[in-house]
């Protein structure tokens, strides 16, 4: 459901459901820019119908962590390219601070996250834990 339509006649966006806001709105302590805010959130909605607005679990320069079940340990890598295909999406890393074995392994795909890579050292050792009692 979008939150932003815009008006016919003068091409200007609004809020759904609200009369058309002004520009600005005086808080006392300065002006905050509303009509641009909701210019933004427009361009965005319009991305995302577009089918042109991704949502990424992780991005470059991010750390993820992955379980490592036969030597019961986990490798933390951080994120350096991403590739985007109709295919899923993969990600490219390398090992976070040149720390750690299997060097040559140089990424996954998207569907690895909860699986054998996760998004913060805490799932991760929970992970690790319970394929440790299933195992």
């Amino acid at each position: 459901m979008r939150l932003t339509k815009k008006m016919v006649d003068n091409g200007k966006y609004y809020l759904s459901g609200l009369a058309e806001i002004s520009n600005s709105y005086h808080k006392g302590y300065g002006r905050i820019q509303v009509g641009h805010a909701v210019e933004k959130l427009a361009e965005y909605e319009d991305l995302e119908e577009q089918g042109k607005l991704l949502k990424l679990p992780c991005a470059v320069g991010d750390t993820v962590y992955e379980v490592q079940e036969l030597r019961k340990r986990i490798q933390a890598y951080t994120i350096i390219a991403i590739h985007v295909s109709n295919c899923g999406n993969l990600y490219g890393w390398e090992l976070k601070d040149g720390k750690g074995v299997y060097s040559n392994v140089n990424g996954f795909s998207e569907y690895a996250i909860g699986k054998q890579v996760f998004l913060t050292k805490e799932s991760a050792e929970a992970a690790l834990k319970e394929s440790a009692l299933n195992g």
